[in-house]
């Protein structure tokens, strides 16, 4: 039964302060959307609920949510009385972050929440969890793959990923914990036959009072590599719903869980067309687009506030519209603050020049900034007419925000050459 939408650190350089893009990341809409449905998932903890912020590379959509996993940290040695009984009060929500930059590859992607989860949990409640249920499938599923190879002749007996000799790896720790004999314990993990893992998986599902699950368990057996594949969004969704429920039993106040995901324009990737066809696969994370489907694993895990961000506005049928904002473009009062803000002697005529070249995008706004700090009084208008903005504007399209930090650094240390440019745009 799908869950209801509801609907609704370490500090900086003071250089990194300075930058526009976290300037401007105190957007009173954009903060007052997310603490909404922060505010509503604590309130129906059994609701789920998804925010899409979006806009133009560089609008600073990455440092909006790096100011609010800032903003949802808190003292977590602060205590309340409850029933004449001391009580943890975590204020600090579990978060995890993942950029699609990374990989757009559906089990790294899990696989990463699974190992970010993991650390969150064992840092903020000291509290041990094991991915029972992800591990186990994707395990099956590699095992499965793994025969698949052998009976179709292919040359290629290698595992399709090293995360399933990672998994292995950790069976020593999990057979331990259940005082099971250790399957790998007299052989090297990587050549491991991968069936004695699931084997031992599978005795440890019915020491950990997971015999509810056992029925999918089985049914696992006999899928093939593909419909497995399909189970592991399931398996993830299961296990981060046990994993609330032992938090719960801890006495720490954690939830929501909030799990972000930037850069969700890299799903698209293959055919940027696609970021508004409902009919791209894009299934295991927003279920089957138009089609009434709430699989999807934003959909399945109650108590956790999903924060995506994106460069485009996505269709109404990948994700209706009220859980989509945008992030406007800056203004000319935005320009003239920033120069400002950070010490540029620029006249009304510069700083013209450099609102109509950067076209309200903080990103384009620093690259400026930064021209002015390298030419000091040397510079005009000159600087901001047609050459850049021709340069800048097909450079940023291709850029992602790694690039936009190289940018930084690039003009930082006076590398501002525009035939450089024009060669990086022309790759």
């Amino acid at each position: 039964m799908p869950i209801k939408v509801t609907g609704f650190s370490v500090l900086d350089s003071e250089k990194e302060k300075k930058k526009t893009q976290k300037v401007f990341v105190d957007r009173d809409q954009a903060i007052a959307f997310f603490d909404h449905a922060l505010e509503g998932l604590r309130k129906e903890p059994d609701q789920t609920d998804i925010i899409y912020y979006w806009g133009v590379g560089g609008i600073g959509k990455s440092h909006l949510i790096n100011h609010l996993f800032r903003e949802t940290g808190g003292n977590p040695q602060t205590y309340e009385m409850v029933d004449n009984k001391e009580t943890v009060l975590w204020r600090d929500q579990i978060r995890v972050k993942y950029n699609l930059d990374i990989s757009q590859n559906e089990i790294e992607v899990l696989f990463s929440l699974r190992c970010k989860l993991k650390e969150e949990v064992k840092k903020r409640c000291q509290k041990d969890f094991d991915f029972l249920l992800f591990d186990y499938t994707l395990l099956k599923y590699e095992e499965k793959s793994d025969t698949e190879h052998k009976t179709n002749g292919s040359s290629n007996n290698s595992r399709t990923s090293n995360i399933a000799d990672l998994l292995i790896s950790e069976v020593n720790m999990i057979c331990g914990k259940y005082n099971l004999l250790n399957p790998v314990s007299e052989i090297s993990f990587v050549t491991v036959p991968v069936q004695l893992v699931t084997s031992a998986f599978k005795t440890v599902f019915q020491k950990a009072e997971m015999r509810k699950y056992m029925q999918d368990i089985e049914s696992i057996e006999y899928y093939n590599s593909d419909r497995i594949l399909k189970k592991l969004p399931w398996a993830f969704a299961m296990d981060v719903i046990r994993l609330e429920q032992m938090i719960s039993k801890t006495g720490f106040r954690a939830m929501p869980i909030i799990i972000a995901i930037d850069t969700v324009e890299r799903l698209f990737y293959d055919n940027p067309d696609n970021v508004n066809n409902p009919e791209y696969d894009i299934s295991w994370l927003f279920g089957k687009p138009g089609a009434g489907d709430t699989t999807g694993l934003l959909y399945t895990i109650p108590s956790v506030l999903w924060v995506l961000c994106g460069r485009d506005r996505l269709n109404d049928e990948v994700l209706p519209g009220e859980f989509q904002f945008k992030l406007e473009r800056l203004d000319a009062s935005h320009v003239e603050e920033v120069i400002r803000t950070r010490e540029i002697t620029a006249s009304d005529e510069i700083i013209a020049a450099i609102n109509e070249v950067t076209e309200g995008v903080p990103a384009y706004l620093d690259i400026c900034a930064e021209l002015c700090i390298e030419k000091e009084d040397a510079v005009t208008t000159e600087d901001f007419e047609g050459g850049i903005t021709r340069i800048v504007n097909r450079y940023m399209q291709l850029m992602t925000d790694t690039d936009k930090e190289n940018l930084h650094l690039m003009t930082s240390l006076g590398q501002w050459i525009d035939q450089d440019f024009i060669e990086i745009s022309d790759l």
